[in-house]
């Protein structure tokens, strides 16, 4: 080891807490202010007050996920120290900047995911979902999206399915990402498969209202295995298919007859079948009746011979 970190912590400082559920977050009051233009301002109103929750009751309501990681890292920062955050943690962080006006992080936050715009916009799209909560919350969120928003995300979609939290985003905004650009499904494309998937995932999801997310959809070569999963016992009775892309039609229509058609020879053979077993049962009957009638006849001439 050639080279040693080590630092020294200000001998003034005022030991605060902000809480959060039941937990508790240090920070140095005399330095969170000199960036917090909030307790800037209140300063009197909080000096003697140790315990400092971090959110009121209706603002716990909407970000009751938020992380420890996302909470410790905004102290850090506003007290001048470096750290890593994640993305997931951004836009918590942004919201609490914003709520104690700690206005040189804004500008930083800011700046940073204007710069990653790209890349932090499933994040973005998930925080604002959670700040719509009131009944239009699906008509807000369709208004509170731009055309560039949605078609970011249409194009990255397959980055994204995976990720549990895609399923906060309501129908609407769903059909808006799906229908952005024309999704051709080809076989065996790793994309693709995910796509499918997905859908199928939020018919598991959202029941019979995600049918219409499949109504643009085209399948391509691999219609033919999608229709047959729509038609299984599971998706039949929850699928609308008045949602189904027309020019399928004739391919359900030709499937289901297919399944008609097999089923009925099914029927044939299992007649077949039974009608065979009992052929054979009535056959083996007879054998043993003969076998018997030759025993007996047997016995008969032993005892009289």
């Amino acid at each position: 080891m050639n080279s040693f970190k080590i630092s020294i912590k200000s001998s003034v400082q005022d030991k605060k807490f902000f809480v959060f559920k039941d937990k508790k977050f240090e920070f140095d009051f005399l330095l969170f202010k000199q960036n917090s233009n909030f307790f800037l301002k209140y300063k009197n109103q909080y000096e003697n007050v140790n315990y400092i929750y971090l959110l009121q009751d209706d603002e716990v309501m909407i970000f009751d996920d938020i992380s420890d990681n996302a909470i410790i890292n905004f102290i850090k920062l506003s007290q001048n120290e470096t750290c890593e955050i994640a993305n997931c943690d951004i836009f918590y962080i942004q919201f609490l900047a914003q709520k104690y006006l700690v206005i040189e992080l804004i500008t930083i936050i800011s700046n940073l995911i204007s710069t990653n715009y790209n890349h932090l916009i499933f994040d973005s799209f998930i925080f604002k979902t959670k700040t719509l909560y009131d009944e239009n919350k699906d008509n807000d969120l369709i208004s509170y999206f731009s055309d560039k928003d949605i078609s970011i995300l249409s194009y990255n979609l397959a980055n994204f399915v995976n990720d549990e939290r895609i399923f906060n985003l309501p129908i609407p905004i769903l059909y808006q990402i799906l229908n952005r650009r024309s999704i051709l499904i080809q076989q065996g494309t790793n994309e693709n498969i995910l796509i499918i998937e997905f859908l199928f995932k939020c018919l598991d999801k959202f029941g019979r209202n995600a049918s219409v997310l499949f109504e643009n959809i085209n399948f391509g070569s691999e219609k033919i295995e999608f229709m047959k999963r729509l038609l299984s016992e599971k998706y039949s009775k929850i699928f609308d298919f008045h949602f189904i892309n027309t020019s399928y039609h004739k391919t359900i229509f030709d499937m289901q007859n297919e399944f008609l058609e097999k089923e009925e020879r099914i029927k044939i053979e299992q007649d077949q079948i039974k009608s065979e077993n009992i052929s054979i049962k009535n056959e083996m009957k007879k054998i043993k009746t003969e076998k018997n009638e030759q025993v007996d006849n047997f016995q008969f001439f032993i005892r009289t011979g």
